[in-house]
């Protein structure tokens, strides 16, 4: 994702205004160069108060991959073993982090898990949200909640730019 602040909006927008705080995906091909982007208005997120824009850029996508996986490829609760065996890292952490929120216990060992969130699974979750776009909001509000409870705080994430948005 990429995050910014609307600039400017065309004669025909709603739903947003100049000065919102957005986030969007990085389009096919790659990271805008410009300062200035312009974009299509259904393909915004808003960003809350509480959550900075790299926080959004950085943790969304790997938020809302993991709350498909939590709570609807292999939905886990309270006092679930959980063993988390894939190679992507930040979802790794972000996974982890929500684990443990939601009062599951983290086990280094498959064997010793109620639920094993593999590379499958993973993958699984990441089609599964992106499915859904119709509820892209409802996914966001959720990640940016949790976000904003401090869950992910001590997740590391690369540090990437922010823009300015023209909608």
């Amino acid at each position: 994702m990429v995050a910014g602040v609307i600039e400017g909006l065309g004669p025909d927008t709603a739903g947003f205004a100049r000065g919102d705080r957005v986030a969007f995906p990085v389009p096919a091909a790659g990271a805008p160069a410009e300062s200035s982007v312009v974009l299509a208005i259904d393909s915004l997120v808003g960003i809350p108060r509480g959550v900075t824009e790299q926080q959004a850029a950085d943790l969304l996508v790997p938020g809302i991959v993991a709350r498909a996986l939590l709570r609807q490829v292999r939905p886990m609760g309270h006092g679930d073993r959980v063993h988390v065996s894939f190679r992507a890292s930040l979802v790794r952490d972000v996974v982890e982090a929500w684990v443990t929120e939601r009062g599951g216990i983290l086990v280094d060992e498959a064997t010793d898990a109620d639920i094993v969130y593999d590379e499958t699974a993973r993958r699984r979750a990441a089609r599964e949200a992106s499915l859904r776009q119709g509820r892209m909001q409802e996914a966001a509000a959720d990640v940016f909640m949790t976000m904003r409870a401090g869950v992910f705080d001590d997740v590391q994430a690369s540090r990437r730019g922010a823009h300015t948005i023209a909608a």
